[in-house]
């Protein structure tokens, strides 16, 4: 039987939903049942990089010690910033040579893996060959959108009798990069069902204008 492999756990009633658009997609539109699995695994990925967070780009801080410019002496001051590591808070010190501009663009400071979460599951879609499902956003850095590959899998197969997609991120904190609200990953599924029947729709509404 054909198969979209879930290592989250799902609402039964939103995995049943998506099936019953991947059926429909078969019925309807002639997909074949590999098309149709691919069409739902493009959708959860999407749903999938859509519930997940992109960090700030700079971590929280505060000024303890300023020391004024002297000649031969830059301007310095000591800043105390805010990390979490392992969903825990913690703090340390930077002594930073200048002012506000250059503890901003410090490694103490800016968040250089920014949107790292994201970039697996775009990884994750890119071997499954649903790439263009994932956007990195314009917030996900340059060295993200690279160090995501070591965390992104995925594979699928579309052809034959035994059709099946796997996306899946290695991040260890990647349930922690999940965002809460309307977008948490307990409603990806159901909201990849709801973006397949609308795109099923679609081709309908241009088959039936084609003709």
């Amino acid at each position: 039987m054909a198969t979209v492999d879930f290592d989250i756990k799902f609402p039964r009633e939103d995995v049943e939903a998506l099936f019953a658009q991947m059926q429909r997609a078969q019925k309807e539109i002639g997909a074949s049942m590999g098309g149709a699995i691919k069409m739902a695994g493009f959708q959860l990925a999407r749903t999938m990089g859509t519930s997940t967070a992109v960090s700030d780009k700079k971590r929280d801080y505060k000024i303890i010690q300023q020391r004024r410019a002297r000649p031969g002496r830059p301007k310095q001051m000591m800043i105390e910033v805010t990390s979490y590591r392992g969903g825990k808070k913690k703090t340390f010190r930077r002594l930073i040579d200048g002012g506000k501009r250059e503890a901003n663009k410090s490694t103490a400071v800016e968040i250089g893996m920014r949107g790292l979460a994201k970039s697996s599951w775009k990884w994750g879609a890119k071997g499954a060959k649903t790439a263009g499902a994932v956007g990195y956003g314009r917030d996900v850095s340059r060295s993200a959108k690279q160090w995501g590959s070591r965390y992104g899998r995925g594979k699928g197969h579309y052809r034959g009798d035994s059709p099946y997609y796997v996306i899946e991120s290695r991040l260890p904190y990647i349930r922690k990069a999940l965002q809460g609200g309307e977008r948490t990953v307990e409603t990806a599924t159901q909201r990849a069902a709801r973006a397949l029947s609308e795109t099923i729709d679609n081709k309908l509404k241009k088959k039936m204008g084609a003709k």
